[in-house]
């Protein structure tokens, strides 16, 4: 395997998200990544009548082989982390570790 060097730019854009949707087609792997927000803002506001809204700012597209590349990536990276950590648990758990 060749080594590739990486370089970082100073221009990194970071992005926090608290989710992603998206979908394929034959040639590519199409992700949307969004944080979670409440509005209104900056005004006094009852609790009930607060809501949110998803903020979809960044898309990502791959091919099917960068898509199952990444995918092999990240779960590598939770077992690390639950070997170091422990269990993650699944957002649809309830509370409930997997």
């Amino acid at each position: 395997m060749v080594e590739v060097p990486i370089v970082i730019s100073s221009e990194l854009n970071t992005i926090y998200i608290t989710g992603a949707l998206g979908g394929f087609s034959s040639n590519e792997f199409r992700v949307l990544l969004f944080s979670e927000e409440l509005f209104p803002r900056d005004e006094e506001t009852e609790i009930s009548k607060i809501s949110a809204c998803r903020v979809v700012e960044n898309e990502v597209r791959m091919s099917p082989e960068t898509a199952k590349e990444l995918a092999v990536w990240l779960m590598e990276q939770v077992k690390e982390y639950e070997r170091t950590f422990g269990k993650i648990r699944s957002p649809n758990s309830k509370g409930q570790q997997p």
